[in-house]
């Protein structure tokens, strides 16, 4: 009786270990891809055209990627004044530096720096 219950135990034993080993792995998964390299960035100065009350002659340093950089010719600033408490001014990259053509912005393209020098309010 003691080998029949030996035998009974051992083949549980074998069993709880077989299923445990291939239920406690994860299963196979497909490599991840490799991420993109990065993407080649720049930055230039253009010149600040200014549509607003005052007039205004300065620089802005444009920042994005290297082929977006190289189409931006000026930055338009739009300025303003909100009932005499506060001024806002609006940057935006564009592709042209003539203000009566079609202003076209430059999508993926910053203003990260800005100098500029009010001339007449």
């Amino acid at each position: 009786m003691k080998r029949g219950k030996l035998m009974i135990l051992a083949a549980l034993a074998f069993a709880a270990l077989a299923t445990a080993s291939w239920l406690s792995y994860p299963p196979a998964r497909a490599a991840a891809p490799p991420p993109p390299p990065p993407e080649k960035t720049s930055n230039k100065w253009v010149p600040i055209l200014t549509l607003g009350s005052s007039l205004d002659v300065g620089m802005a340093q444009v920042t994005g990627s290297k082929y977006q950089v190289k189409t931006v010719k000026a930055v338009a600033q739009l300025e303003t004044d909100y009932k005499d408490m506060a001024r806002i001014r609006i940057l935006v990259p564009i592709g042209t530096k003539h203000v009566t053509k079609r202003l076209r912005r430059v999508p993926a393209v910053s203003v990260t720096g800005i100098g500029d020098y009010t001339i007449k309010k």
